[in-house]
């Protein structure tokens, strides 16, 4: 059987009978740096640039930086939102999810893992290793005729 092993971003457009998630337990959004740019629209150039501060800070700045700090965390979700969706729907037949072990019986983490905990309605003990949180469909769908 042959095996591709991609990103994420590279699985956009495609399907797969099988698709195996491994690494799901990272921060659905990465910690800013950098800088933040202020733009009066989208398709214009930053009309000032702000050193990125951490959330405690940003009650310190005017309301339009602000904003611009919380739209770059709502983009930022957004895109991590749409990765997960790509990830979840490349499979045909089955999808199988890896996580490490959580450090909370029900996991409290803002990461995709944990998002998956909980939109399955899960009731397993989610510290316990080697457990299914969720399982849906024919497991023998590739059972030969």
């Amino acid at each position: 059987a042959q095996v591709r092993v991609m990103t994420i971003h590279q699985a956009k457009g495609l399907e797969f009978d099988i698709v195996v998630l491994p690494e799901l337990d990272g921060d659905l959004i990465q910690t800013l740096s950098g800088t933040i740019g202020l733009r009066d629209a989208i398709d214009k150039p930053p009309r000032a640039l702000l050193r990125y501060i951490g959330k405690d800070s940003w009650p310190l700045l005017p309301d339009e930086w602000q904003r611009c700090f919380s739209e770059q965390i709502e983009a930022k979700f957004t895109e991590s939102m749409c990765l997960l969706y790509v990830a979840l729907t490349r499979a045909r037949q089955c999808l199988e999810v890896v996580v490490q072990p959580a450090k909370h019986a029900a996991p409290t983490s803002k990461t995709a893992s944990a998002l998956l905990y909980h939109a399955t309605s899960c009731e397993t003990d989610a510290t316990e290793p080697n457990l299914t949180w969720f399982e849906l469909g024919n497991p023998s769908w590739d059972a030969a005729p």
